[in-house]
């Protein structure tokens, strides 16, 4: 055999062998396997390439923690002067860079935001001209004016660039004098929150006694009554009254009256005066509610306005009905915030223990819970009205319930930012209306003694043992085959 034929036939059986290489079992599993991992990662890489190219960013936490609030995006495009901030932390602080690539979203906003990082150690001198005290500082610079931040949360990260941007602190007053919600009450059922949350919008917060003042403070930009137990006396009602035909603005949370426990607020004539009627009562929902109380029903859609844009549903612990009157005065604009679902009531035989709906006395939902009020009830009479005589700027609130706002729900659905967004269209701040961001929250889990045990055993003695015993159950049936066989 010449050595041309020889080398026919190796390749020949070469290529038989790989004919039977390929058609084997084990061959075309492992080719699929292959082929399917070569596709994923093909897949995965014009993912990223396309994810790159058009800059896409996906934000899949709870909280959205690496996504700009909406009420961060609408305070960074009202900067239209520098505002610097400049970091004081330590070299090699892991927490620089976390502040750091949130502070880059603000400045990919709005390039007018500019970063600094200072290590007070190696700079300190610049670290006394600022007055820092503590490592993680944040200071704020624009112009002659200065904000100092001790936290480096997105929610007082805007707070501090939001109190640079506006000239001025507008002032929000609560009454005080019939066992209304405390500002300084930390308690859960109180309005600390509130108060806080308020001074990070850039407002001025404070208690006003009519009693005391005999008159609403021409520096008020919103009065808020929240929550009244004991009546209002009449003296006081007019001030109110003469606020509000004085172009006043007015927030109030009425309770409703249970007996044997006061909750009286005595505002009805004063705010029927404006169009606005409330029905005593508590309106329960047996499908709609928060929790297990189903006194507690659920607003999941808001009627159409400014204040309600975008807004999470919310939830009213024990609430009455509030709605438009039949009747309201000329030049006014009666709007429906919220109501309840067709499945709720307003339960008036408070005194029963058990709510059932009773066609008789009580009324079908849905019903009103709170209501938005725009519009003039002074009109010069026998006069011909001018345009600034039309041009009101009255603006009242009305919602039937107060404890919606208390400190235990300030991380609830959309309660506090209803409350938040009420507060700035009151006080005419509406570019401010919006949703703001959520605090991180630091999620632990405590575990007693028998828990510790039952989850070790499971998992460092149970499965183990499981996956063993599995596995000598599919040696012991291997082995019976092949004698069978």
């Amino acid at each position: 055999m010449d050595k041309k034929t020889a080398k026919k036939i190796k390749k020949f059986l070469k290529f038989q062998w790989l004919l039977k290489f390929f058609g084997m079992r084990q061959t075309k599993y492992g080719s699929n396997a292959l082929l399917a991992v070569v596709a994923m990662l093909g897949i995965l890489i014009l993912v990223n390439y396309i994810a790159r190219k058009e800059s896409f960013d996906w934000d899949l936490t709870k909280n959205h923690k690496f996504t700009l609030a909406d009420q961060t995006e609408k305070v960074l495009q009202g900067v239209e002067e520098e505002i610097k901030v400049i970091g004081f932390f330590r070299g090699g602080n892991p927490a620089q860079e976390e502040v750091k690539g949130l502070l880059e979203q603000y400045r990919n906003q709005n390039s007018n935001i500019t970063v600094e990082f200072i290590d007070p150690d190696t700079k300190p001198t610049v670290a006394r001209e600022y007055g820092i005290e503590r490592y993680g500082t944040l200071v704020f610079e624009k112009g002659d004016k200065r904000e100092q931040s001790l936290t480096t949360t997105e929610s007082d990260i805007t707070s501090s660039i939001l109190k640079l941007t506006r000239e001025t602190q507008k002032k929000i007053y609560f009454l005080t004098g019939h066992k209304e919600k405390g500002l300084k009450d930390v308690q859960e059922t109180g309005y600390s929150v509130v108060n806080t949350l308020l001074s990070k919008e850039g407002y001025e917060v404070a208690e006003l006694s009519l009693v005391a003042t005999r008159e609403v403070p021409e520096d008020a930009a919103v009065l808020v009554i929240a929550g009244p137990q004991d009546k209002i006396l009449d003296e006081e009602k007019e001030i109110i009254s003469q606020y509000l035909d004085n172009d006043g603005k007015l927030l109030a949370l009425l309770d409703p009256v249970v007996p044997g426990q006061g909750k009286a607020s005595n505002l009805e004539d004063l705010l029927q005066k404006w169009g606005v009627t409330t029905k005593e009562g508590v309106i329960v929902d047996p499908k709609e509610y928060f929790w297990t109380d189903i006194s507690t029903p659920v607003v999941k859609e808001w009627q159409t306005h400014q204040i309600t844009d975008g807004l999470q549903p919310a939830f009213f612990p024990g609430v009455k009905s509030v709605g438009e009157a039949d009747e309201h005065p000329e030049n006014t604009e009666i709007t429906t915030l919220a109501s309840t679902s067709d499945n709720s009531w307003l339960e008036k035989n408070l005194s029963s223990q058990e709510a059932k709906f009773n066609e008789d006395i009580d009324e079908k939902g849905p019903l009103p819970v709170a209501v938005v009020v725009k519009g003039v009830v002074n009109n010069k009479e026998g006069e011909e009205n001018t345009e600034e005589d039309q041009e009101s700027k009255t603006r009242l609130i009305v919602v039937g319930d107060s404890d919606f706002a208390s400190s235990m729900f300030s991380d609830a659905l959309g309660n506090f930012d209803f409350f938040i967004n009420a507060v700035n269209w009151l006080a005419e701040e509406e570019e401010l209306i919006s949703i703001r961001p959520k605090e991180e929250v630091q999620r632990t889990v405590t575990l007693t003694g028998s828990q510790t045990k039952l989850i070790f055993y499971a998992t460092v003695v149970g499965m183990p043992l499981i996956v063993i015993i599995i596995g000598i159950g599919v040696w012991l049936d291997r082995r019976k085959r092949k004698k069978q066989a």
